[in-house]
């Protein structure tokens, strides 16, 4: 029988070692802690609005989540989703958070988008706040005041929808349009009488009016998605950017549950606000990726009430189905997808 010397021996094990070593590199390069060791990050650029329902990606921004990923990922920050949408179809950013009206509205205006994944929920991070020394007590006393919102907005829908809600015409008070940064002095000097929007705003209104504030939540009125939408082009290009930010994002989702309160104090550092802020209203938050079939009929609504409300030249609800991505997210958490179901 033939001996191997040590030094061959050690040839051996050393060959066989960065063998393993190799493909452990290859392996995790593709799903998780290791990726991007010893290859370039994948630059990814995310246009987000700074509120609570942005939480995923700011956890996974400061958790590196990302970065495990493959992904060298920047934020760039914008005072509405709508405003996001609108830089990923100018092309200047790959990715963005907004709500649902924003889709449609876009959708129906005869452009293109993709659906990835909603990250988050709320009957609770839209609101109207009003003053109450002007008179409104109850939504009946907002009968010719004057009421500021963002027009083509998720505010802008919810208000719509608030007044239907409570039998209130809405003719019946004077609509003037602002911008999401204009509601809290607009409201606090009193130019207007009340403001539709939606958190962190509604939550720096109240307590500047303190007592004064009425707020009406749109709870059992409007459940407010927050989705991650990219184009048509990106999710064509590069559908291996998009799992493994779906990957980085259910990591965020996860250390979410867990970890509550240090989730909270990473959201309140991204939105410049003390941590009791963040956490006040975290549990009327609802943080998961997922495309589900309550989001299709969202959609499909909202383009009713914007045919209704002459918001588009459509005439008729188009099919979402062509704007929704689900590949990504069927090929990393299959049980998430409903939609189509």
């Amino acid at each position: 029988m033939r001996r191997i010397s040590r030094t061959g021996k050690s040839l051996i094990w050393g060959g066989a070692g960065l063998i393993a070593v190799a493909l452990i590199v290859l392996w995790y390069g593709h799903i998780g802690p290791f990726a991007g060791k010893g290859t370039p990050l994948e630059k990814l650029s995310i246009a987000v609005s700074p509120t609570l329902m942005s939480a995923p990606i700011y956890v996974a921004l400061d958790r590196n989540y990302f970065r495990q990923e493959g992904l060298d990922t920047s934020l760039e920050s914008f005072t509405s989703g709508k405003e996001c949408l609108k830089t990923v179809l100018d092309g200047k950013a790959d990715l963005a958070t907004v709500s649902d009206t924003p889709i449609v509205l876009t959708v129906m205006a005869g452009q293109t988008c993709a659906v990835i994944a909603t990250i988050a929920q709320s009957e609770k991070n839209s609101a109207l706040v009003a003053r109450k020394d002007r008179g409104i007590l109850q939504p009946a006393d907002l009968k010719g005041k004057t009421i500021g919102v963002t027009p083509a907005t998720s505010a802008d829908f919810f208000l719509d929808n608030f007044f239907v809600f409570h039998g209130v015409p809405k003719k019946s008070a004077k609509i003037v349009p602002l911008k999401p940064e204009e509601m809290q002095p607009a409201l606090t000097s009193g130019r207007v009488d009340a403001v539709a929007t939606w958190e962190p705003t509604v939550t720096r209104i109240q307590r500047e009016l303190g007592a004064n504030a009425q707020t009406y939540y749109a709870t059992g009125i409007y459940r407010n998605t927050w989705n991650m939408v990219a184009s048509a082009d990106f999710v064509r290009k590069r559908p291996d950017a998009v799992k493994r930010l779906l990957r980085a994002l259910i990591k965020a989702e996860q250390y979410i549950v867990e970890k509550p309160a240090e989730a909270q104090q990473i959201v309140a550092s991204h939105l410049r606000v003390e941590k009791e802020t963040a956490a006040s209203g975290w549990n009327d938050y609802y943080f998961k990726v997922m495309l589900d079939q309550a989001l299709f009929v969202n959609l499909e609504s909202q383009a009713r009430w914007a045919i209704q409300n002459k918001l588009v030249p459509a005439a008729s609800v188009p099919n979402f189905m062509g704007s929704l991505y689900a590949e990504g997210l069927k090929a990393i958490r299959p049980d998430a997808v409903t939609i189509g179901d």
